[in-house]
């Protein structure tokens, strides 16, 4: 058998997003049972395959991509068609995290390379094209930190968001002549990318010393992190588009007088911009001790993220957009009286922010024990980052607003008063000191995002009823061994325990019929899953990769009462596929459904189906790949041997 390898990607929506993963397959791989739809058939044993190497998938119209790869090389040369089908795409993280993977041929025939297609390939330092790729999706080359130059086809048109995030090694890059797309952000973290260049044959973007414009050059679209220094932007400039020097080494920046408009953004994460200016007196901007600002004044556009210290807020500014995300250096901030409107994401990533002070007129906000409230005090706003140690959330507390806590990486422990009923989406992000946490009685959700990425966090109590545990709510917290969910839960959201890696066990509660998509994927150690009552439906890769599995028992699904109807079972796409240690999983006789790669490389399991044929169950394609065989029920022993199964002893045993 093979060593088998997690590979993981990234889809974004606010913050970041679905993961997937792959493993490799065993040199004695079986066949997945053909069927696809409706099936009657009882024999699931196979055999050997060709292309075993790769799956495909298809779109619904006759087109193929390569859908997963099971193999370990470190040169790669990607068929042009697998078991006889020609293939078109390279589909949504298909090589995602392959570290060990070197060099890669792709060949003529694909036109499409989707998200995250290379995301995570450490080591990869050559990608060649033999053919005409035009469309090359967001994060396909994210954090590829080895590779240091690519040459892109003429033929690429569309590049997508963050298509090269994380390229530190990145130099130099040439842009396709044909290209008329580019997202935003797409060379974010090129911490060496000193020069963009492009033909000038090409009718939408064109290149000077090295920085993209759009073909006018009156938008400027993209600064080389990697430049240092002084620049001064051409006149020609009258727009500045959103992240266009996030993350650059500039010093100092001029700005020419036709500007007109920029970009919320546009400055962002610059730690070394210390000087901006303009060539002459601009009618839509101005700058006052290095920060600008609207002509009025009204608007702060941009505090530099060079800048350090504490800093008051003018008393005329009455929205400040984006303004000081990033800014590393800020240490304390004074709000006027006439701010009384603003996101507090204009605050994240302030990493040495150690208190807000508000204007006693204000009449929306206050500050107390250095950090933002409601004016009435019944709203946690935003804690400072540099905040650290044990915090207390001030009595009379009702709501624990959006991100209150967002990035504060030194808080190790939180009282939240009895007095607090709601605590808001993304409360706790980034909290990656969080040792523990009580949870407010009275408030039945955990919000999306709440705990992601408290890397930390081991245990959190609830003092009453849990109804709902919502997406991306626990994703990431590394320590969490246990957790207790209560018998009123209902949902168990997408990616809500996603890449625990420390959690044991779980029960899932009586009241909850759906586990979403990814809800459980990557839970590593994860030995037990209890049922105090049937579940429904099993989302996409719901429990993906946990490898430490070994055996499952499904509950049969009740009628309900005041129903005459009794519920049916479906396991949608991946529900347990990678979970290479699981040798036993038995399935209802309501089960209506298996998705497509259900149990994909699952090498040792046996499938025991509690109905006594398949014909009322859809298979979807390859749902078993790489699996071990399956059996249907049958109370008595069948004159023929080898499909069936019943119990001795509680235990599941083949005829």
């Amino acid at each position: 058998m093979k060593s088998k390898k997690t590979v993981f990607a990234f889809a974004l929506s606010l913050l970041p997003m679905f993961l997937l993963g792959c493993a490799n397959s065993n040199s004695n791989s079986l066949e997945p049972s053909s069927s696809s739809g409706k099936s009657s058939s009882q024999s699931l044993s196979s055999g050997s395959s060709t292309d075993s190497d790769y799956w495909t998938a298809a779109d619904g119209l006759g087109h193929y991509g390569i859908g997963g790869y099971y193999g370990d090389a470190e040169d790669l040369v990607i068929p042009s068609t697998v078991n006889g089908v020609a293939i078109q795409s390279l589909n949504n993280l298909c090589f995602a995290g392959r570290s060990n993977l070197k060099s890669v041929v792709i060949p003529a025939g694909i036109i499409s390379i989707d998200e995250g297609v290379f995301s995570g390939c450490s080591a990869l330092t050559s990608v060649s094209f033999q053919g005409n790729v035009t469309f090359i999706g967001g994060s396909a080359f994210k954090d590829c930190v080895s590779l240091a130059s690519i040459s892109l086809p003429n033929s690429v048109t569309n590049l997508g968001a963050r298509v090269f995030e994380g390229c530190t090694s990145l130099s130099s890059i040439a842009l396709p002549s044909s290209l008329n797309y580019l997202d935003y952000f797409a060379f974010e973290g090129c911490t060496a990318l000193t020069s963009i260049t492009i033909s000038a044959t090409n009718g939408y973007f064109s290149a000077l010393d090295g920085i993209l414009f759009d073909k006018t050059q009156a938008t400027l679209m993209a600064f080389p992190c990697g430049k240092t220094g002084a620049y001064e932007v051409p006149a020609t400039v009258t727009r500045i588009q959103d992240g266009a020097f996030f993350g650059s080494s500039l010093s100092s920046l001029t700005l020419p007088a036709a500007l007109t408009f920029i970009q919320g953004g546009a400055f962002r994460g610059c730690s070394s911009l210390t000087s901006i200016a303009f060539t002459e007196q601009n009618p839509n901007y101005l700058v006052s001790d290095n920060v600008l600002f609207s002509k009025d004044k009204t608007v702060l556009v941009a505090y530099l993220g060079g800048l350090t210290g504490p800093y008051a807020i003018p008393t005329t500014v009455t929205s400040i957009s984006n303004a000081f995300l990033d800014c590393s250096g800020l240490s304390s901030i004074f709000i006027p009286s006439q701010l009384v409107d603003f996101s507090v994401s204009s605050f994240f990533g302030c990493s040495k922010l150690e208190s807000f002070s508000v204007d006693s007129s204000n009449v929306s906000w206050t500050a107390e024990s250095n950090c933002l409230y409601s004016k009435d005090g019944t709203k946690l706003v935003l804690v400072p980052n540099a905040i650290s140690g044990a915090f207390s959330i001030a009595n009379g507390t009702v709501t624990i607003g959006s991100g209150a806590f967002h990035g504060c990486s030194q808080i190790v422990s939180i009282v939240i008063p009895s007095s607090v009923k709601t605590v808001s989406s993304g409360a706790f992000y980034g909290c990656s000191s969080l040792l523990s946490l009580n949870y407010p009685s009275g408030y039945g959700y955990v919000e999306a995002y709440a705990f992601y990425g408290c890397s930390s966090l081991k245990s959190v109590s609830f003092a009453g009823d849990l109804f709902g545990v919502r997406e991306y709510a626990f994703y990431g917290c590394s320590s969490l061994a246990s957790i207790t969910l209560g018998n009123k839960l209902t949902e168990i959201g997408p990616a809500s325990f996603m890449n625990c890696v420390s959690l044991v066990s779980v029960t899932i509660p009586f009241a909850t019929h759906s586990i979403g998509n990814y809800a459980f994927y990557n839970c590593t150690v994860l030995k037990t899953i209890s049922f105090e009552r049937y579940v429904s439906f099993f989302g996409i890769y719901c429990f993906g990769h946990c490898v430490s599995l070994t055996k499952l028992v499904v509950p049969e699904t009740v009628v309900e009462s005041g129903s005459s109807i009794q519920p049916t079972v479906t396991l949608y796409e991946g529900a347990f596929a990678y979970c290479s240690n699981l040798n036993s999983i038995v399935l209802p006789t309501t089960t209506i459904s298996l998705g497509s790669r259900c149990f994909a490389n699952d090498f040792v399991l046996s499938v025991y189906f509690a109905a006594p044929s398949l014909e009322f169950i859809t298979l979807g394609s390859d749902w078993n790949v790489n699996s071990g065989k399956a059996y249907t029920y049958s109370e008595a022993q069948p004159a023929s041997t080898g499909n069936f199964w019943h119990y001795v002893g509680g235990v599941p045993t083949v005829w």
